[in-house]
């Protein structure tokens, strides 16, 4: 079987001992509340330390497995990758440094099969494994982070009385100037999945929007990375009057359905929508797995939307968008 290999070792200092920090990394079942959404995780087999066995599925990407092997507590957790593309051993290690903990992870494995294998000819997946480790530790430390400050000042506390860091999660409610760069599929899902009103809201179920452009205070265009399941589309089929579109596909493929038909977009293409020509347009996925595409979209005041398919208008006014029936009736 052909395979090309992944090594890599990662690690972060953080300011907490090895007794505050072996809890939270020996604790599978909390790591949904820390571990980057990127790589959704999910807990197959535990109870005990020992033998838990979980699936990481990075999004757009394929799934794979692990088992802890051995422990060493409060040092070591030894894991083994099986049952998937990965098949080789990780580890994470504490070293305490006095009040101080180096928290590393090293991965020695193979990933097979051929596009694997073409990956690893013109990628480093190394690399590629320890941007995502890398993230994983940040995270880590947020979670210690706010764990004390639970301790401290009870759970209720403002996370502002913290002279720390936020989490990503709470990032989108405010511009925050202390940030220059995140992990896009680690923003926060907009709080209204769509502004649409019944009956068209419900057809935007599994669509899931993370503002980009918000979190760094960007006013004349916006951002969106957006993960349609199988089967969700991105909007109603529409067209704007004023504002210009663009779409950028980051994995998986997609139908795009304009007036003049049906394409289909796969990973790193990309399509633009000028505004003003009414030509009608949305995406639909409709393959099995999740797709991921990235839409800009400037802001221009005074916009109206069309939907060909459907009985709806939207108009933007001073920053909000309000909905009609094509005879001029407003939706309530």
């Amino acid at each position: 079987m052909t395979s090309t290999p992944i090594d890599a070792t990662d690690e972060i200092t953080i300011p907490f001992p090895v007794i505050e920090v072996w809890p939270v990394l020996a604790d599978f079942a909390g790591y949904s509340r820390w571990w980057p959404k990127s790589l959704e995780i999910r807990i197959l087999s535990g109870g005990m330390l020992l033998s838990t066995e979980i699936e990481i599925r990075p999004v757009g990407g394929r799934s794979f497995r692990c088992r802890v092997e051995a422990v060493d507590e409060p040092r070591c957790i030894q894991m083994r990758y099986f049952g998937g593309f990965i098949e080789g051993f990780g580890e994470w290690r504490l070293e305490p440094l006095g009040q101080e903990t180096r928290v590393i992870y090293k991965l020695e494995a193979k990933a097979h099969g051929w596009m694997a294998v073409l990956l690893g000819k013109v990628l480093n997946l190394g690399q590629i494994h320890s941007r995502s480790m890398q993230l994983v530790l940040q995270n880590l430390s947020q979670e210690l982070d706010r764990n004390r400050h639970d301790a401290e000042y009870g759970q209720n506390a403002s996370p502002h009385s913290l002279d720390v860091k936020p989490d990503i999660d709470s990032r989108f409610a405010t511009v925050n100037t202390k940030i220059h760069s995140i992990t896009a599929l680690d923003a926060a899902p907009r709080t209204t999945p769509s502004s649409y009103p019944e009956p068209f809201r419900s057809m935007m179920n599994g669509r899931v929007k993370r503002p980009l452009g918000d979190l760094f205070g960007l006013t004349n265009f916006g951002v969106n990375i957006t993960v349609l399941a199988p089967g969700a589309m991105s909007a109603l089929r529409h067209a704007h009057n004023k504002q210009d579109e663009f779409i950028y596909v980051v994995s998986g493929t997609l139908a795009l359905y304009i007036d003049e038909g049906r394409t289909e977009l796969h990973t790193g293409m990309c399509a633009g929508f000028k505004a003003g020509t009414g030509n009608a347009h949305h995406l639909v996925n409709e393959t099995s797995v999740d797709s991921v595409y990235l839409e800009v979209g400037d802001r221009t005041p005074g916009d109206e939307v069309t939907y060909s398919d459907d009985d709806l208008i939207a108009r933007l006014v001073d920053g909000s968008w309000h909905f009609f029936h094509k005879d001029g009736r407003p939706y309530p």
